[in-house]
């Protein structure tokens, strides 16, 4: 598969940046495969392929 952005998501990510509501907006996003309003995704800017053992082998950076 080609590479692609890392999002993550899930009951433990944090609501955003603190006195930071700019970022906050940049960087965590709608999670657009869930109903629920208010879930989001971080964008972690690493870029990632799929391995053949279904494990994630990060490559470098998308800022970088």
């Amino acid at each position: 598969m080609d590479p692609g952005e890392l999002y993550i998501g899930g009951s433990a990510l944090a609501r955003g940046y603190v006195n930071r509501p700019d970022l906050t907006a940049e960087k965590f996003i709608k999670h657009p495969f869930s109903n629920n309003e208010n879930d989001r995704l971080y964008k972690t800017r690493d870029l990632v392929k799929w391995l053949s053992d279904r494990n994630l082998e990060i490559i470098g950076r998308i800022d970088r």
